[in-house]
Formats: structure tokens, C-alpha cells, sequence
């Protein structure tokens, strides 16, 4: 099994994690499935990184090739909440839920105020929802959002 490291990821970042973001497979399961714009995303990109309430870390594996991201917003109530998306070179691999796990018990163990771990998904979202299961996460309830279900996966006390 391939290993992987995750690092933080930084501005030089920005253009590998806007194609991931703007290829088709990976934006229809976006709550935003538009394309984003270079200019939009490197604004919103720097701010996440420079942000004490998020975090994102690069997957890469020992070829220094990178994998996908994980991310880490913090909201309200000591919940965090996470997103992943996978390099398309690397699709099919099996590697989102070791991302998420390495992921999540990097940033867990560096915030332990931490309750709950927080994952929003589109229900037909197969992929994404076995490989938070496969991390450790469990099914906790449905919600709608601009008409569609939404699965919420979740790791944590309460």
C-alpha cells in the first residue's frame, strides 16, 4: 500500500487544487458545480490558508505527487467540517478514505476542542460516502438543500 503524507498546503497549491475543483466529475458533486475562475479561486484560496478557522493539507505520496486535498472549516459548536477532492489522475485508487483518515486525525489531534467531525455529501454520492465510511465516519441524518438530499456523515462525541 502506497504511503501518503500530508503537508499544508500553500499558494504554489492553487492551480493543481482549481483543475481538480473544475473537472467535471469533481464539480458535479460541488454544492457550487460551476467552473470557477482562476482569479476567484486564488482569492479564495489565499484567505483559506491564511485563515485560523480552516485548514488544508495536500496528499502527496513518496514521488512528491499529489494526491488530492482534504479541507477543514470550523464552524460553530466545536464541529468541523470536511471536504475532499481527489486528483482525476488518481480516481478509483482507493486513496479518499485513507485521506480522510490521515486527514482527520492530523487536525483532531492538533484541535482537541474538536466535538464532531462533519461531512456533507449528495446521497448518490457513492464514492464519497464509502470512503468517509471506510474512514471511520458514520451515517447521522439527511437534510435537503436547494432540492436535493444531502447525506451527513459524522465522526464524534454528540
Amino acid at each position: 500500500m502506497e504511503e501518503i503524507i500530508l503537508r499544508k498546503a500553500a499558494m504554489v497549491d492553487c492551480r493543481d487544487l482549481l483543475a481538480w475543483r473544475n473537472h467535471p466529475e469533481v464539480r458535479k458533486w460541488h454544492f457550487n458545480a460551476d467552473k470557477i475562475e482562476y482569479k476567484i479561486h486564488a482569492k479564495w484560496f489565499e484567505k483559506k490558508i491564511g485563515s485560523d478557522n480552516a485548514r488544508i493539507y495536500i496528499a502527496e505520496n513518496r514521488k512528491k505527487e499529489k494526491l488530492g486535498q482534504i479541507r477543514i472549516d470550523i464552524g460553530e459548536n466545536k464541529s468541523a467540517y470536511v471536504t475532499i477532492d481527489l486528483n482525476p489522475e488518481f480516481f478509483g485508487m482507493g486513496l479518499g478514505s485513507r485521506i480522510i483518515k490521515i486527514g482527520t486525525e492530523i487536525f483532531v489531534g492538533k484541535n482537541s476542542g474538536i466535538r464532531a467531525m462533519l461531512a456533507e455529501i449528495y446521497d448518490e454520492n457513492v464514492a464519497s460516502r464509502k470512503a468517509f465510511e471506510k474512514a471511520g465516519y458514520a451515517l447521522s441524518h439527511s437534510i435537503l438543500k436547494k432540492d436535493r438530499r444531502i447525506v451527513v456523515y459524522k465522526l464524534g462525541k454528540n
